[in-house]
């Protein structure tokens, strides 16, 4: 149940009874609140009082439920995005080896052009591009994680070397004629 505490319903006055809401209702709340963005609109439209939206907003399930939409959001536009992305890609190859598709006047049917270089080569360079920012993403995320597993050694090396206790002896300054014999 997305709640934070632990208690039943109980009786705020002899005419006023707490309204408790289901998972369902409050699912709605944080969905809607996700996309106005508004306290007071959100709980007009669901009819719950404007503290008990208040109260949600602030408390750690609705956070956390917020998140986990906004997850959800995000991959479910990516998938779209991927099926989006796989259907163009389709379409750009089979043009780029059958050709576009024109309309002949001399015969009255249609045909296959092939594709014009500036077009293919303007296709190769985006796609060049694109393929070069993901590695580039890559290869920082891998960096970034060599630097960091670095940077955790470097830091257990300096708590070893703190522990560690070296005994310093005092030398007695000695003037040069002092040094010198007789």
């Amino acid at each position: 149940m997305l709640t934070d505490t632990k208690s039943t319903n109980t009786r705020l006055s002899k005419k006023t009874w707490t309204r408790w809401y289901t998972d369902k209702e409050k699912l709605e709340a944080v969905k809607l609140y996700l996309i106005t963005g508004n306290q007071a609109a959100t709980a007009a439209a669901l009819n719950i009082h404007k503290n008990t939206m208040n109260q949600w907003v602030n408390s750690q399930w609705f956070k956390e439920l917020s998140q986990q939409v906004r997850n959800e959001g995000h991959i479910q536009l990516s998938n779209k995005l991927k099926v989006i992305a796989s259907k163009a890609l389709d379409v750009t190859m089979d043009r780029l080896e059958n050709g576009e598709w024109i309309y002949d006047q001399k015969t009255g049917e249609m045909r296959r052009k092939p594709v014009q270089a500036r077009d293919a080569h303007k296709i190769a360079v985006d796609f060049l591009e694109q393929a070069q920012k993901v590695e580039d993403k890559q290869t920082q995320e891998v960096n970034d994680q060599a630097v960091s597993g670095r940077l955790e050694q470097l830091a257990n090396a300096f708590i070893e070397m703190s522990k560690k206790t070296t005994r310093v002896e005092q030398i007695e300054h000695i003037t040069p004629n002092e040094a010198l014999p007789g």
